[in-house]
């Protein structure tokens, strides 16, 4: 009985550990993703009269029009560019909004003409302004959101220090 028991516990502390690993994992894998989204970004800008995307204005989705400088990653599919791309997108820590929308990620098109970059240049932003961030917080840690800033840092925030800065002004 005492011997069943220590196996218990030890199954136990194996299986908590393997879960913060692949937490982790996951986290490590978005914050790859926003480094891609937000090199992509300021990629597109550089080759359209340093302007951002302005999906309101060309009725297309941000993602497809920064589809093309996004880079296949190593454990992407091969078969087709269109499949790998849209790996970029996904959070592996997104269950809910991913699977549903084909994106896990949002940008700084906030509809305020004060603190969008949308169809701005790229000149206006502000290299510690939040650029890409998951779409929602709290998929990796609580309170927590994985954010690339404008000169293509990414980091882990709090969520309300994301919103700040995703409220500052761009002018």
């Amino acid at each position: 009985m005492v011997v069943v028991g220590l196996i218990m516990v030890l199954i136990g502390a194996v299986l908590t550990a393997m879960r913060k690993v692949k937490s982790a994992a996951d986290n490590a894998h978005c914050i790859g993703n926003i480094r891609q989204i937000t090199t992509a970004l300021r990629m597109f800008a550089t080759d359209n009269g340093n302007r951002f995307p302005d999906p309101g204005g060309l009725g297309v989705p941000w993602e497809t029009q920064i589809r093309k400088y996004i880079t296949n990653t190593p454990d992407a599919p091969a078969p087709s560019t269109q499949q790998s791309t849209m790996a970029v997108f996904l959070c592996p820590g997104d269950a809910e909004l991913g699977p549903v929308t084909g994106s896990s990620y949002d940008w700084r098109d906030t509809g305020d003409p004060t603190t969008t970059l949308a169809g701005r240049p790229l000149s206006a932003a502000s290299s510690s302004l939040v650029l890409a961030m998951e779409a929602l917080p709290g998929w990796h840690q609580a309170k927590k959101i994985n954010v690339g800033h404008v000169d293509g840092s990414c980091e882990t925030m709090d969520d309300q220090a994301a919103i700040a800065n995703l409220m500052t002004s761009t002018k």
